[in-house]
This record gives C-alpha cells, structure tokens and sequence, in this order.
C-alpha cells in the first residue's frame, strides 16, 4: 500500500513540475512577443510606453488631490472641534 502511495506522489510531482515549466515558458514568451511588439507590463495591462508615462503623470496628479483633500478634512476636523469645545464653553458660563 505504501509504495503505491509513495508512486502515486512521485508522479503527482513530476506532474505538478511538468506543468509548472510549460506554464512558465508560455508566460515567458508572450512577455517577449509583447515586448517585441512595444508593449509592456503596467498595473495588469500591456501598455506602450507613453500610455504608461501619460497615466503615471495622471497617478501622480490624482495622488495630490487625494492627499490636499485629507489636510483640508483634517483641518476642517479640527475647527469644528475648537469651535464645538468653545460653545460649550460658552453654554456651561
């Protein structure tokens, strides 16, 4: 019984590494095909290589929004906080 096991698992391995290096070569040359073509890897697309420059300089224009919006959220945050505190002040007088 145990070397059938034993047999059953050798061959799942070969197996399992059979698969991995055919999946591995397709992968690679589809990488290189796409290449060749001007094509590269970004964010889960194959794009050209001003595409890519383009939507990073929109990435980086969107990150500074995002980012002026949470300080002026934070900021806001913190005068309605100061004003809150001073009318209660003002009611507990």
């Amino acid at each position: 019984m145990f070397k059938n096991c034993k047999r059953i698992e050798r061959l799942e391995r070969i197996y399992r590494k059979e698969i991995r290096d055919r999946l591995t070569k397709d992968i690679t040359i589809k990488n290189e095909e796409m290449i060749k073509n001007g094509l590269y890897p970004f964010e889960g697309r194959w794009l050209p290589l001003d595409k890519i420059k383009k939507y990073r300089k929109e990435l980086k224009k969107k990150n500074r929004e995002i980012f002026f919006e949470l300080i002026f959220l934070l900021l806001f945050i913190g005068f309605i906080a100061f004003e809150s505190y001073n009318v209660l002040l003002w009611l507990s007088s």
